[in-house]
């Protein structure tokens, strides 16, 4: 396992509101390091703070503090969309390195350095809490009795700053030799000339990688696909009014208004793209029973997740 301190100034300083909530969130899905990340991290007593203050605030009611946890069902499908389609190029196209952005709290890396001997998977942030990351894995590895992958490095770097990928690229990623970048909780945080920079990073990398691809679940949360999905959870617009307010963010504008403003917007930047669905990469959801959600929420609930959540494979068109 490797580190590779940096001295990163982040370009953006607000990372993903719920980046501390997701460990907690992801206990619901049935994956595996995810309660002793959760755990480590103190990530329900956050989420349980969050929501106490929402209440205070928002005037949520226990029943829709309760019913937000629903949110665990959409990162759910994001999750395992976007590990759906890794590994789908890593076992048919033969791709076994990977630069993960915005990794967070996230248990892919050791996840899929365990499953795939040989992977180089490189982990990257710019949260000061990432800084933790490689004792906090060490420690979920040692407790669950997993040996610590040597394929598994962690590096701080900004996603939109250029200059932050030479080192790691040199390192890691030999020219000539085909790459994957998983974007993960980015695009639906940035505006258009943001989404268009990591785009133009990506071509830059991929030009002398050929045949590498660039993974993300965000371009599935346009407004309508986010407003569909988010509609059955009880609570979710004074969560989102509590969020908007912490973030100073407005959601609604940084987002495309569908799917179709959204490949549009891909056309632009020259990239070829296929979003795949649950049904088309035969992903199941653990989350709706953990939940306890019931059946005249589930089936529509699910429904829309799987209408509008797509894992978007994306291959520069450079002709």
């Amino acid at each position: 396992m490797t580190e590779q301190p940096n001295t990163c100034n982040s370009s953006d300083k607000k990372v993903s509101f719920t980046a501390d909530y997701h460990p907690y969130l992801k206990t619901f899905y049935g994956l595996p390091f995810t309660q002793r990340i959760s755990d480590l991290t103190g990530s329900r007593a956050k989420w349980e703070e969050m929501v106490s203050a929402c209440q205070k605030e928002e005037g949520m009611s226990d029943e829709e503090a309760n019913g937000i946890l629903q949110m665990a069902t959409i990162m759910e499908a994001r999750y395992k969309l976007s590990g759906q389609a890794i590994r789908q190029t890593i076992e048919k196209l033969g791709i076994k390195r990977g630069l993960e952005l915005a990794a967070g709290f996230s248990q892919r890396g050791l996840e899929f350095t365990r499953d795939y001997p040989g992977l180089v998977y490189v982990e990257s942030d710019i949260s000061d809490g990432f800084k933790q990351k490689p004792e906090l894995i060490r420690r979920v590895a040692d407790e669950e009795g997993v040996a610590m992958p040597r394929g598994l490095s962690f590096v701080m770097l900004d996603a939109q700053k250029r200059g932050d990928y030479k080192s790691v690229l040199n390192e890691f990623f030999p020219n000539g030799q085909a790459m994957w970048i998983y974007a993960e909780g980015l695009f639906a945080y940035w505006d258009e000339e943001k989404k268009a920079n990591l785009l133009g990073i990506a071509r830059d990398i991929f030009t002398s990688r050929p045949g590498s691809k660039l993974i993300t679940p965000d371009l599935s949360m346009h407004n309508e696909g986010r407003i569909a999905m988010f509609e059955h959870i009880n609570g979710y617009e004074k969560l989102v009014n509590f969020i908007v307010k912490r973030t100073k963010r407005d959601y609604d504008s940084l987002a495309f208004p569908n799917e179709q403003a959204t490949t549009a917007f891909l056309d632009r930047q020259r990239w070829k793209y296929i979003g795949l669905t649950l049904g088309e990469l035969g992903v199941s959801l653990n989350s709706p029973d953990a939940l306890k959600i019931p059946l005249a929420v589930r089936t529509p609930f699910v429904a829309d997740i799987n209408r509008h959540m797509k894992a978007w494979v994306l291959t520069p068109d450079y002709t």
